[in-house]
């Protein structure tokens, strides 16, 4: 890990002045960590950013899915894809740029990762929030928090997570929902070799065959080294100013995904705490995103872990049908992942004093 990350060198403004990285390297069958990275000194700060719980933005995404799928609607779903006020609520909500991209499926709202679909189909289930809350704890992500605040737009990221946390939820994903303790100690013996401590490598059936299936579907993307990939990227932001002038700030960037074998995130922030603006280490006008450094990182270290590892197709999808709402209907089923670019969405609530990360 420790060559990968040197070979990605993130952007810096000063010697030595670079973004944090937080990495984790789960074995989605076991369970066992296979590689963590919390910091590059301990000396000059002893946090370990794997374990950090900071907002994991559009990756959280992954979980939406799930509650989806587990309440009426399918891949094929249409939901809303233009700026639109959910009932009840004052704010709107918006996509990146407040692009508008009319009636969307589900599963391409998550390839674009778009906002106001999941906004909408969260608002479509009954007790929204709670089956979004149920999706990320039965994945293996614990309930921070800062969740409870956020109501259905928690799907956003804008309730912490640990990259941990949330690696080992991607690894349930991929291991067709069955969920294995995330462990770094797998034996331990004295020395006469009895066995003190051996870990539980077991894993238990928390997300439903076809649902784990579905959402594998949905975040597949083109293989990288000759293996099947699936991934979320996300990027947190919030504008914040004084006086009318706003700033946009980008406090956060993710890359989670997995092959059938491994499951891996990649998150970058900055600043002491965590909470600084990425795009101070970007060229003027450019803005930091999940899909650049983090992703790169994470191409980087999977590119290198597939080296010894057989390749494994990801397993059929689930095809669920939708019960609620209109769906669409292709007139060729898809088994390809799609194409587009990842749209790098981020809610962006403006403010007027310091960012409060949790106001919507």
């Amino acid at each position: 890990l420790g060559d990968v990350y040197k070979r990605q060198p993130p952007p810096q403004r000063d010697e030595g002045d670079v973004p944090i990285t937080g990495v984790v390297s789960i074995n989605v069958k076991t369970g066992e960590v296979i590689a963590l990275y919390g910091g590059k000194d301990f000396v000059q700060n002893s946090r370990n950013w794997a374990t950090t719980p900071r907002y994991p933005a559009s990756t959280f995404k992954a979980y939406g899915v799930i509650a989806g799928l587990r309440n009426g609607f399918g891949l094929n779903s249409v939901l809303r894809g233009n700026t639109f006020t959910p009932e009840g609520d004052t704010v709107p909500v918006h996509n990146n740029g407040g692009a508008n991209y009319g009636p969307v499926t589900l599963k391409k709202a998550t390839n674009l990762s778009l906002n106001t679909p999941f906004i909408d189909m969260l608002h479509q289930i009954p007790n929204g929030y709670d089956e979004l809350v149920r999706a990320a704890t039965d994945a293996g992500v614990p309930e921070h928090p800062s969740w409870k605040e956020q109501g259905g737009r928690l799907v956003l990221g804008m309730g912490e997570v640990s990259v941990l946390d949330n690696t080992a939820g991607f690894s349930t994903i991929a291991n067709q929902g069955m969920r294995a303790t995330p462990h770094t100690v797998k034996k331990v013996e004295d020395h006469s070799g009895s066995v003190l401590y051996e870990a539980d490598d077991n894993s238990t059936r928390t997300i439903e065959d076809p649902v784990a299936r579905d959402t594998i579907s949905a975040l597949m993307r083109e293989p990288l080294a000759g293996q099947a990939v699936a991934y979320k990227t996300g990027t947190e932001g919030v504008d914040a100013g004084q006086d009318g002038a706003v700033e946009a700030t980008n406090r956060s960037g993710w890359t989670v995904g997995f092959s059938p074998s491994i499951a891996t995130g990649v998150m970058m922030v900055c600043g002491p705490d965590g909470q600084g603006n990425l795009n101070d280490y970007m060229p003027a006008g450019a803005s930091f995103y999940g899909m650049i450094y983090p992703h790169q990182i994470w191409q980087s270290y999977m590119a290198k872990a597939f080296a010894d590892m057989p390749n494994e197709p990801f397993p059929a999808p689930g095809n669920i049908s939708p019960t609620i709402g209109p769906t669409y209907i292709p007139s060729v089923e898809a088994s390809a992942p799609q194409e587009e670019e990842e749209a790098e969405e981020t809610e962006r609530p403006v403010e007027t004093q310091e960012p409060e990360p949790r106001q919507t």
